[in-house]
């Protein structure tokens, strides 16, 4: 189509779509339950209104024209002519119609891959698309694979960091299983720009109150897949139609949360203690490191017969009370090797990262429930439930 010089991800991992997996059953008023083929781990898709037209349901978003990175090394076709910076127009900004730049580019930029129309091939009928979202010519996400004609529906969350970033980019890719992957449709956003827009809109929502229908409101807040730290920040996200090279249009929102936020520690409102295992929402991710060492000394105590639960000035290594998670990453680690592309890369979104923490979390309720009840038995069955061989968690990285 166009030639553009990237690094064309051939993997031989490749992450595919879920349409095809059997759901499980569900509850009345629940959506149905959808078990991913690569760990096993039942987990809700978000409803995605799919009846009404690209043109009717997309009409509220921002139309953009791709932007060339001034100081990448793609090269240029006669066809892909290299765009100026767009600016930023709007009705409510200053006089010269263009929005200010900020400097602070730093912190978590949310990133909401809809969906992509226009995609068609002249030679193919159907064709296998995903998506390459990389910051500065530094790959940090891919999507799932879709399958379609013209329009594709990915609808996947992806939380990308920033350090000091200035463009972001989106690379879209046609999978083949024989051949190198072969880059199709490319599209740029100037990330001062975009950063800019996003802040003004947080600091209108909190002047104004609630944000308006075509800032994101509440309703529309809560369908987006967001990690749980992030969900207890309010945002407001911007909905963006990016113009892709040589045609197309790829249908994004995005979120900003500057550094001061993500990194603030929030209180958790459920109790993680042993006595409350089963009312417990998150056992595992935000608990003190002291706690978890507590947990797996009651479980050497269990596990081990002893009479009471050891101190540590009983044991000169502290080692034995390492938590169960965390010994797990490291040799998982250490047998594969810190060469392994992890899923933060590789596909990393917050969908595929949510189904790795409920494992966990599944199986350390079940550890407290044992330890609070002395079932030994039990809880030498619980231990062996966690495997992260690449049969089943193919890229270990994603809870490291």
């Amino acid at each position: 189509i166009y030639q553009v010089k990237s690094t064309v991800p051939d993997e031989s991992y490749s992450v595919h779509s879920t349409t095809g997996i059997p759901a499980a059953h569900s509850l009345p008023g629940l959506p149905p339950l959808h078990i991913d083929p690569m760990i096993n781990v039942e987990c809700r898709l978000p409803d995605v209104p799919t009846e009404a037209r690209p043109e009717d349901r997309f009409r509220d978003f921002l139309l953009l024209p791709s932007e060339r990175c001034v100081t990448t090394t793609y090269a240029q076709s006669a066809d892909c002519a290299p765009q100026p910076l767009h600016d930023w127009s709007y009705p409510d900004q200053s006089p010269h119609g263009t929005h200010p730049k900020s400097n602070n580019l730093n912190g978590l930029l949310v990133v909401h891959l809809v969906a992509g129309n226009g995609l068609s091939s002249s030679q193919i009928m159907l064709r296998d698309l995903y998506c390459v979202v990389e910051m500065d010519s530094i790959r940090k996400a891919r999507s799932m694979i879709r399958t379609s004609s013209s329009f594709f529906e990915w609808n996947e969350v992806f939380e990308l960091d920033m350090e000091e970033s200035r463009f972001l980019a989106f690379l879209l890719y046609q999978w083949d299983p024989r051949t190198k992957h072969r880059l199709c449709f490319y599209g740029g956003i100037d990330l001062r720009n975009l950063i800019g827009r996003l802040i003004s809109l947080s600091k209108k929502s909190t002047s104004f109150g609630t944000p308006g229908p075509n800032q994101t409101g509440q309703k529309r807040y809560q369908q987006i897949l967001l990690s749980p730290a992030l969900t207890l920040l309010p945002s407001n996200f911007e909905k963006i139609a990016l113009q892709l090279e040589p045609r197309g249009v790829l249908y994004l929102e995005f979120g900003y949360y500057p550094l001061e936020r993500i990194y603030h520690r929030y209180q958790p409102t459920v109790s993680t203690s042993l006595h409350h295992a089963s009312i417990s929402d998150d056992v595992l991710f935000g608990v003190t490191i002291d706690e978890l060492m507590e947990r797996e000394r009651n479980i050497v105590q269990l596990t081990s017969g002893l009479g009471r639960a050891p101190t540590a000035s009983r044991f000169v290594n502290d080692s034995l009370y390492i938590p169960l998670f965390i010994r797990k990453c490291v040799e998982e680690i250490d047998r594969r090797g810190t060469e392994v592309v992890g899923i933060y890369r590789l596909a990393g979104s917050v969908w595929m990262k949510l189904q790795v923490r409920e494992l966990f979390n599944q199986v350390t309720r079940s550890t407290l429930r044992a330890v609070f009840q002395g079932d030994r038995k039990a809880l030498e069955g619980i231990t062996g439930l966690i495997d992260l061989s690449p049969a089943r968690v193919p890229d270990i990285h994603a809870i490291t």
